[in-house]
């Protein structure tokens, strides 16, 4: 809807800019406010995603500029409050608004583009702290495996075992990690069979859509059964939970 509305008001500005420089005799300079409207299309509109958009803009606004140039247009009315003399005023007005307007849209398309560049460069940097956060947390997993004396055998065995969602795994798990499900049990004694499980998936650092394929459930499923999770063990919003249970 918005970029309709961006295109209405955009059409619609150029057929009233057409219409005054017809209605003015063609003497006041009104024709300028087509290089305005012009510079003003990349502030609204983007030239990769939006290109069929502003090309269709930029024909409208040519064929517009072209057309009321070269045609007289005698069926329109003309303005009867301009002596001949009150052009020479009104152009250079309407050259100075129109310049203005120019530096205006310069203006705005370098903030947009300062913007856009400020969010391309926190996105860059949140992606690398989620890239440090999973090595942190792959590195503190292995860790706590070589503190419980587990074997790469045994490590291969529990993730085959989780990931094949076989019955096996939760009693493996609590033979290789014999204090997680007490301390969990210790912040919340209230903690379900089904919620310990997937308390025991994100010990080992499995992602959300990785627990949906090894439980077979759907993402927003487990994204509800980790919110409720999170809930019910006090953990902030702003923790990464496989984090915090790979603490414990």
């Amino acid at each position: 809807m918005l970029k309709f509305s961006i295109i209405f008001v955009f059409v619609l500005l150029t057929f009233i800019v057409s219409f005054f420089h017809i209605y003015t005799s063609k003497n006041a300079g009104v024709e300028y406010f087509y290089f305005s409207l012009l510079f003003a299309i990349p502030f609204y509109l983007h030239y990769k995603k939006d290109k069929a958009t502003i090309f269709f803009l930029a024909f409208i606004i040519s064929i517009n500029f072209i057309v009321s140039l070269y045609f007289d247009f005698d069926f329109l009315p003309r303005s009867r409050f301009f002596e001949i003399e009150d052009y020479k005023t009104v152009k250079l007005l309407n050259i100075l608004f129109s310049v203005a307007s120019f530096l205006m849209d310069i203006v705005f398309i370098a903030q947009k583009d300062e913007l856009i560049n400020g969010l391309i460069k926190n996105t860059k940097i949140k992606d690398s702290t989620i890239e440090d956060l999973v090595k942190t947390n792959t590195e503190l997993m292995k860790h706590q495996m070589l503190i419980n004396h587990l074997s790469e055998e045994n490590i291969q065995e529990i993730f085959s075992l989780a990931e094949n969602n076989s019955p096996m795994f939760f009693e493996k798990f609590q033979i290789f990690f014999p204090n997680f499900i007490p301390d969990i049990l210790k912040i919340n004694s209230n903690l379900i069979h089904s919620e310990l499980y997937f308390c025991a998936l994100m010990k080992l650092d499995f992602d959300t859509k990785k627990i949906a394929q090894c439980t077979n459930n759907s993402i927003r499923a487990v994204e509800s059964k980790k919110y409720r999770i999170r809930k019910k063990l006090n953990i902030a919003s702003e923790i990464n939970i496989n984090s915090f249970l790979l603490k414990i």
